[in-house]
């Protein structure tokens, strides 16, 4: 992209070439669908992750694990 956000493929299809500009718009925004599915997964198994921790730190499991802090309530 230029710095006016115009792609130069865009650019170079004024000259009636139209469709192939919009073909590859759309290719862009599948692209761009396939990285948001990526970071929404990342997503949730974070949260999983997050989830499975507070379980593990109420039910007392991270104090068997040797070599980690223990966390002492005030």
């Amino acid at each position: 992209m230029d710095e006016n956000g115009t792609s130069k493929m865009c650019i170079e299809a004024e000259g009636g070439k139209d469709s192939y500009c919009l073909e590859m718009f759309c290719v862009e925004v599948e692209s761009v669908k396939q990285d948001v599915m990526h970071l929404e997964r990342l997503y949730n198994s974070l949260q999983e992750s997050n989830e499975d921790i507070k379980k593990a730190e109420n039910s007392g499991m991270m104090r068997d694990i040797p070599g980690l802090p223990q966390h002492r309530p005030r």
